[in-house]
Formats: structure tokens, sequence, C-alpha cells
């Protein structure tokens, strides 16, 4: 998601790496296809939430701060993708930057469309992720802290 909260290099970003697997029909722009729907988060790398995507240093690059442990757990997510091409992607997650906890939520507007079975979503009319629907799952790897380690999140419908 894109990032709004914390020290903004810090929080997750939206996923923008498009692998991802899937499909669960129709194609078209967005509007009115079998994969428009709600896509919540179920698993980080085949693992339940919450789930810690970072635990240990971290240097913030944009604000020239470093970190001496930076925790970063996702509690809860979803892709919403709505049958007139809108979309809305988000994170909730807890962060503990050197000692100071703090609670998150991350949301990205949008709009989709789907050819064959690749779902592009685009902000402010650029193509940010890309991804795949399949029976229901949106399965997508992704560096959301940016830190250089790509972990899978499956989102079912």
């Amino acid at each position: 998601m894109a990032a709004t909260a914390c020290s903004d290099s810090t929080a997750p970003q939206k996923p923008t790496n498009g692998g991802g697997n899937a499909n669960n029909g129709g194609g078209g722009n967005g509007g009115g296809t079998g994969a428009s729907g709600t896509y919540t988060l179920r698993a980080i790398d085949r693992k339940s939430l919450p789930y810690e995507i970072h635990h240990g240093p971290f240097f913030d690059a944009a604000h020239t701060h470093f970190y001496n442990q930076l925790i970063v757990k996702i509690t809860k997510g979803a892709i919403e993708l709505g049958p007139l091409g809108d979309c809305a992607v988000w994170l909730d997650y807890t962060l503990n930057e050197d000692g100071q906890v703090s609670t998150k939520h991350i949301e990205t507007d949008g709009s989709w469309k789907m050819v064959g079975n690749l779902v592009t979503v685009y902000v402010n009319n650029t193509a940010t992720a890309q991804f795949t629907v399949q029976n229901g799952q949106v399965v997508e790897n992704a560096d959301v802290i940016p830190d250089g380690t790509m972990h899978e999140y499956t989102f079912q419908k």
C-alpha cells in the first residue's frame, strides 16, 4: 500500500510486483467480471496472520534514521475490486520502532481493469500493480517495507 503512516519509508508499501497466480473468469474492464469482490488477506508466506514481515535493524533512507530494532507485523488486509472498476488495497499492521509501538492502517484507492486473467490496478492513471485471480484467490509476491525481502501474500474471496 502507499506509505501514509509512520516515517513513510518504514510503512509498508502497496504491493507492486506483479508475480501472482490466478483467474476466476471473465476478461473486460473491471466492471461486471467474475473477479470483482473483496479478497481478504489470509496468509503471508503460507503462514496465518498476524505475520512479521520485518524484525531487525533498518535504515530509513528518506529520513536518514537508523532503527536498531524495527518490527513490522501485518494483522489484516484486503483487495477490493468494485464491479464498476473502482478498487482499494489496504493493510493494517503494528509497528515497533525501537520500542515505540503503534498500530497503523494504510490504503490506496484507484481503478482496475482485467484482460484475460490479468488484473492491473491503476492509481492516478498509472499502473501500480498486476496480479491474476484464480478460483477466488490472489497470490502476489511483494516487498512492502521495502527492505529487499519478497513475501508471498495470499488473498481469498
